[in-house]
């Protein structure tokens, strides 16, 4: 029989994370909780440096709440590895 010529379908991104995160669930049940922890605390540090930085403006306190989510997810993942 011949091999197909079609390449065989990898996993999605989606799906790795959540076998990592299944994979690491397993050995850490803990770990749902400090996940959802460094992501408030992400988003808490962003709100906190939109208003320190002058002038204060509703669209930077966003735009900083924005940033310090994405540095909690970028933690959060490190976590998982």
């Amino acid at each position: 029989m011949a091999r197909s010529t079609t390449p065989e379908k990898r996993p999605g991104f989606f799906s790795q994370l959540r076998t990592l995160f299944t994979f690491t669930r397993k050995a850490f049940p803990w770990l749902p909780y400090v996940l959802i922890g460094i992501l408030v605390v992400g988003a808490a540090i962003g709100v906190g440096i939109g208003f320190l930085v002058q002038p204060v403006a509703w669209w930077s306190v966003l735009l900083w709440a924005i940033t310090g989510l994405m540095a909690g997810i970028l933690a959060a993942m490190m976590t998982m590895t």
